[in-house]
């Protein structure tokens, strides 16, 4: 990052900024000054590259038309889980059953309409027999010719031609300004843009079926351009958000009290921390990627997806022949026979993590699968169930005996088993699938605790959480598969994405994603459900992000505000939340071009090369520890949470409003005093994503722009002290899905009152197909209260929340509360009642017994060197490790010494703590070596 007079600072630009009226970023006394700084008549116009692209982008339909009319075979759509249907395939030119023989070099034109619209599509694909051995050159309008890279053996077989496939990727020719991607730059006399020109020249000996662009999650349906204004100008600013924050009390929400960073901060990997599959032993380039975004960040390996196709395609594991149905174990056996170096491995680059993380699995071997040609989902057929939960089983117990019981704590039956891609059954059984996926996850769970009793098993891996689909339809489903799973399943999990519209709010329909208000409707019906059945359970979320899979700052933009969003919210869940894994890998071999991970790949995919700006969700993060403190918002739309450690307080804080705001920090600190405050933020404006860390000279009026995630870091002359512990304690309704209409919605909550402080009513409401045209009464206790709900007066399915701070002094043991929307066909989810209550300071456990042992550690790691040639750049009786080595130890003690300013820290975490430790110094001690003579 770049650093100017203190202040850090990194923008990524995608706009050409002499084509804006008024520069995007000016500098007044060498600081920069933003648009919120700038007069709000702040004119400004697209860029020209802009707007050609959305010209362009709008011609997509036309371009489906005229190859759709040609024949519909030419154009292929993915259909992607929340039902949105994008183009994915257009064949321009297809030969059909009359292949065109190549011999030696052969040329195509590349259509107007289509040169018009390539850029929008990550490939260009080529299907034949000389797919399996060719070169590419392009030829531009002006008659210059580029080559086009095709890198050597990547082909492969398409699954219903059998035809060979090979693959260019339009991006590796944006630098070579060919015009294709970049159609400003070759323009006629007139200065019209040509797009007439451009051609394809295969290399190569073979016969060509056909020439199409892919992009392989679709391309997303609409060109966007709100991301180039400054958003929010066309609204006045929200003057004066309070956010109240109290650090002299330590806040305990149902007995939690501060952040676990071992549950919230994580990423995905491909199995397990490293591969469960996997022989290698070697320090490779995934290892490199993860192990990096570990120590050089502090989040951990979250989840990881097994696919039992893997065993028969790659394994050569076969049917049982005197058992039909069941497997031969025998190359099994051999695959996950005990391997002690594996081990080592595992221990040296994370002796902090055991065995705390979730595996999914999925893909059952074609003698199980009931859709076996879909090897990647197959689901189990229904008189396969034993069979395949027994193969579960005995893939958990591999996990362990391979890695010395490192295997996975958490084993997820299968991923996203509540779609039909991956559960047919809700195509082909639609009354009895949630019964056989619920008898499924039984005998699953039995068949794993027989092999390995502590192993926990959870499901169902929801795809798709809109609980108020069909008349709550969903919602009554899930509800359903708690009850029948609630004797076998220790967890239940989840999955959450947002779809990509670039503002949340204010949209002209109610909104489709989760970080709305659905969220917390979602979590606080589950919730009251579990109460009720006496089925309480942790839940995790081994998904969350966004279905946008673009590259542009404006995508990355929306990335970043979602997994901020979600890591916010989700850490106001502490007491029901087990784990969260955002869907973000460090890299990803088996797609080395996605936009979803936080490293690059160089060209020969042989080692890394750069980052994305995903890792700036790393970095606002990755400080945010501590004790929870009570933190107020009095706008809805702004979230916040706040911590406390050391002489260090935290407090996130995202703007969610379509307006731009000015937040008033009211810090409660005791007999401390602020000496500093800083903030990091993300944010977008005119195309442009910038992340910082600044100082902040008014806490008074800190501005905020749509959308920005900040965590303000706020540091005082001394440790404050608790006074208080502020316990947060949730009582529920004694009913779930109460209909809405002319007759009131009745409910108790029962509760304590002794020394109750405050409270607030939660209640749960929705409907499908469109908001609600009446407003909502509440009578609690006899006193009336009444929410506005015209902001649900939408199309589209709405289901959120709103909440009503109440009089503590109306509060009883028994309370009786009614709910009315005197309209039909919506419900009442739930209600939620949540009592403050103020008790003795918290304890805090004597963490001085780290200090000798973290002194010791120092000490060790300094006295051994690095060596980057296995010593052979060392001096002979030098001892030496490798880098990573280093950076293991170095990453564990530096956790230890933050763990000495725990306000809260107790026996047991200052026992992990020991432990890592002692792990951690046995495994570098193991992994040093001498150099040895030259």
């Amino acid at each position: 990052m770049k650093t100017k007079k203190g202040i850090r600072h990194q923008t990524i630009r995608l706009l050409s900024l002499g084509v804006l009226l008024f520069n995007m970023l000016t500098t007044i006394g060498g600081y920069p000054v933003y648009a919120e700084d700038i007069d709000d008549n702040t004119k400004y116009e697209l860029p020209e590259e802009i707007r050609i692209n959305k010209q362009d982008f709008d011609t997509i339909p036309n371009v489906i038309a005229k190859y759709e009319g040609i024949n519909p075979n030419r154009v292929a759509y993915i259909e992607r889980v929340n039902g949105e249907k994008r183009i994915q395939r257009i064949n321009f030119i297809d030969y059909e059953d009359d292949h065109v023989q190549i011999n030696g070099e052969m040329t195509f034109d590349i259509p107007e309409e289509v040169a018009k619209v390539a850029r929008f599509f990550k490939d260009f694909r080529f299907e034949g027999e000389v797919a399996s051995d060719m070169k590419l050159s392009l030829i531009n309008p002006n008659g210059e010719s580029f080559t086009w890279q095709i890198l050597p053996g990547h082909v492969w077989h398409d699954g219903i031609t059998g035809l060979p496939n090979t693959y260019t990727k339009t991006g590796w020719i944006s630098s070579q300004n060919t015009g294709l991607m970049e159609p400003w730059q070759i323009k006629d006399s007139d200065g019209h843009i040509i797009y007439d020109g451009y051609k394809l020249v295969i290399h190569g000996t073979g016969k060509l079926k056909d020439i199409y662009i892919w992009e392989e999650d679709g391309v997303m349906p609409t060109y966007d351009i709100t991301g180039y204004t400054i958003m929010g100008a066309d609204k006045p600013w929200i003057d004066d958000v309070k956010i109240t924050v109290d650090a002299t009390k330590n806040l305990s929400v149902n007995g939690v009290n501060k952040l676990d960073e071992r549950k919230f901060k994580r990423y995905h990997v491909n199995s397990g921390p490293i591969g469960l599959e996997s022989n290698d032993t070697s320090y490779n380039v995934l290892d490199q990627a993860y192990h990096s975004i570990t120590t050089q960040n502090g989040f951990l390996p979250g989840r990881g997806a097994f696919h039992f196709n893997l065993l028969e395609r790659y394994m050569g594991m076969v049917e049982d022949a005197e058992k039909p149905g069941y497997a031969d174990y025998s190359v099994f056996n051999e695959r996950f026979a005990p391997n002690r170096d594996l081990a080592h491995k595992y221990d040296t680059l994370y002796p902090t993590i055991g065995n705390d993380y979730v595996v999914t699995t999925d893909g059952w071997p074609t003698w199980q699968a009931v859709n076996p040609k879909d090897i990647h989902v197959a689901a189990p057929r229904l008189d396969r169930f034993e069979e395949a939960a027994e193969l579960t089983g005995k893939l958990v117990a591999g996990f362990h005996t391979k890695f010395y019981n490192r295997g996975p704590k958490y084993l997820e039956v299968k991923n996203e088993s509540t779609i039909s891609v991956e559960w047919p059954y809700l195509n082909t059984h639609p009354d009895k699938a949630w019964d056989y996926l619920a008898d499924f996850h039984n005998q699953v769970a039995a068949a794993i605790k027989k092999e390995s009793p502590e192993t926990l098993v959870g499901g169902p891996s929801s795809a798709f959480m809109y609980l108020e689909k069909d008349d709550f339809d969903e919602a009554k489903k899930q509800l359903a598969f708690m009850d029948a799973t609630k004797e076998s399943l220790d967890y239940y999990s989840h999955h959450f994405y947002e779809n990509g519209p670039m503002l949340i709010h204010e949209r002209d329909n109610n909104p489709d994603g989760f970080l709305a208000g659905r969220l917390e409707a979602v979590f606080e019906l589950l919730n009251n459900h579990m109460v009720l059945t006496d089925n309480v359970k942790p839940i995790l979320i081994t998904e969350e992000g966004t279905y946008n899979n673009g590259g542009t700052p404006i995508d990355y933009f929306k990335k970043l505000r979602t997994y901020n969003g979600y890591m916010l919210r989700f850490i106001n869940m502490s007491d029901t939340i087990d784990m969260i894994t955002p869907y973000v890998y460090p890299i990803i071999n088996w797609r080395p071009n996605s936009n979803g991970t936080f490293y690059r790949y160089n060209d020969s995919q042989t080692g890394l090369a750069g980052t994305t700006p995903l890792m700036y969700y790393l970095d606002i993060w990755k400080d945010y520890r501590g004790a929870f403190l009570p933190v107020e918002s009095d706008n809805h739309q702004v979230y916040t949470h706040a911590v406390q450690h050391g002489r260090k307080i935290y407090v996130a804080v995202q703007n969610l409003n379509a307006a731009r705001a000015y937040i008033n920090l009211n810090i409660e600190t005791g007999k401390a005093n602020i000496v500093d405050v800083k903030r990091k933020r993300t944010f977008l404006e005119l195309g442009e994503l910038t992340h910082e860390e600044i100082t902040v000279k008014d806490i008074k009026r800190v501005p905020m722009r749509v959308e920005e995630m900040t965590i303000f870091e706020i540091t005082l002359d001394k440790e404050p002290k608790f006074s208080n512990t502020l316990h947060r304690d949730t009582y529920y309704g004694d009913k779930t899905l109460v209909k809405t209409g002319l007759k009131p919605a009745d409910f108790t909550i029962t509760c304590d009152v002794k020394n109750l402080e405050g409270s607030m009513l939660r209640i749960g409401f929705g409907k499908t197909g469109y908001g609600f045209t009446k407003d909502m009464t509440i009578h609690v206790n006899g006193i009336e209260y009444r929410k506005d709900l015209s902001f649900t007066h939408k199309e589209g399915d709405f289901f959120g929340y709103v909440d009503i701070k109440l009089n503590k002094q109306i509060i009883k043991d028994k309370n009786d509360i009614t709910v009315s929307i005197p309209e039909e066909g919506g419900y009442i989810s739930n209600i939620t009642l949540y009592n403050d209550y103020l008790g003795r300071k918290p304890k805090r456990y004597n963490t001085n017994r780290l200090k000798h042992c973290i002194k010791k550690a120092k000490a060790d790691m300094n006295s051994v060197a690095i060596s980057t040639d296995n010593g052979n750049d060392l001096e002979e009786g030098i001892l030496w490790v490798t880098q990573e080595v280093k950076d293991t130890y170095q990453y564990v003690i530096e956790s230890a010494e933050i763990a000495l300013d725990d306000p809260v820290a107790t026996r047991h975490d200052v026992d992990q703590i020991m432990d890592d430790l002692l792990l951690a110094g046995q495994m570098f001690r193991l992994n040093t070596k001498e150099a040895l003579n030259k």
